[in-house]
């Protein structure tokens, strides 16, 4: 992800921060950070792990698709391997709903999926690879607002496991 941070980018949302590894890793990069979970166990795990800076923060909360409006504009939003629990929590359609809120309000989305169907209700031609899968859905959500790229697999040490990065970008405007 850091090649596409740039010295315009000045603050970071981590949602599901976990135990704030990522939100510390590009706070240490000089950007405002702010790492949010719903667990109160995670949030202390990454309290605990990162002395008190300036511009590095963690807290409570639980997005859902009401409080999903509450979230200001940011330079950077991750959100990362989080989406499908929505999925499975909201449905299909409110968790679009949410991802284009976050879309519309962030210069760039980093977003991460296993490399799996979406839902039930979003099915995967067998003849279609995940990934321009998972790039369609996104094309869906985002129509021509959004420029959307993969840039890449993330490995889990001792899983089977696999996620697909994506970044959901402003287009660049010709000057």
């Amino acid at each position: 992800m850091q090649p596409y941070i740039d010295e315009d980018d000045s603050n970071l949302l981590d949602i599901g921060c976990a135990n704030g590894w990522l939100t510390s890793k590009f706070h240490n990069e000089g950007l405002f950070c702010i790492g949010v979970d719903r667990a109160e166990q995670m949030l202390t795990m990454a309290r605990s792990g990162n002395e008190f800076s300036d511009g590095l923060g963690y807290v409570r909360y639980n997005l859902t698709p009401e409080s999903v409006s509450r979230i200001p504009s940011f330079d950077v939003i991750l959100l990362l391997t989080v989406y499908h629990h929505w999925v499975q929590a909201y449905g299909n359609s409110a968790a679009s709903d949410m991802l284009r809120h976050l879309g519309e309000n962030s210069e760039k989305l980093f977003f991460e999926l296993p490399e799996q169907e979406l839902h039930d209700e979003v099915p995967c031609p067998e003849s279609q690879p995940i990934k321009e899968y998972h790039l369609d859905y996104l094309n869906e959500v985002f129509g021509s607002d959004k420029a959307i790229e993969f840039i890449g697999r993330a490995d889990y040490k001792g899983e089977e496991r696999r996620d697909l990065l994506y970044i959901i970008s402003s287009p660049r405007s010709s000057e």
